[in-house]
């Protein structure tokens, strides 16, 4: 049943029909939509992050209050490597269950790679303004010499 239910998650079509159909065979007894999560963990996992964020887009689908789905799907943008995206989904799983302090650390790890990746921006930025200036500064030196 899991398996079924994975699969019609990942093979959710774009329209209203297919849509209210799967989210009718996805839901049990009102609970939770856990499997497809669990199913776009393992993609995940295999490093394939778009069919992984499918996965879980669909479990929002259905319940648009699973923090949980909102949580991986910010680690499947995390991994792909589209931070802002992580953080925007990080958040959104706080919002909803703010007691989770799993969600805090996503968010912090995502955070501290935006800051990382800034300061090697910089520093990368300034090496290559460094070059420029040298260089400009023999042009300047060679031209005045002839």
């Amino acid at each position: 049943l899991t398996y079924r239910m994975a699969r019609i998650a990942a093979n959710l079509a774009d329209s209203d029909e297919s849509h209210i159909k799967a989210q009718r065979e996805l839901m049990i007894d009102n609970r939770r939509l856990q499997p497809p999560s669990g199913f776009g963990v393992a993609l995940r996992r295999a490093g394939r992050f778009e069919d992984a964020a499918r996965a879980f887009t669909a479990a929002l689908g259905v319940d648009p209050t699973y923090s949980d789905a909102w949580e991986q799907l910010g680690m499947s943008y995390e991994q792909s490597g589209d931070l802002g995206a992580a953080i925007e989904h990080y958040r959104r799983a706080i919002q909803l269950e703010p007691g989770r302090a799993l969600y805090y650390r996503d968010l912090g790890r995502a955070q501290a790679l935006i800051t990382e990746t800034l300061k090697l921006e910089e520093e990368r930025f300034r090496t290559t303004l460094d070059r420029g200036l040298k260089l400009l500064d023999e042009e300047l030196r060679d031209s005045c010499l002839v």
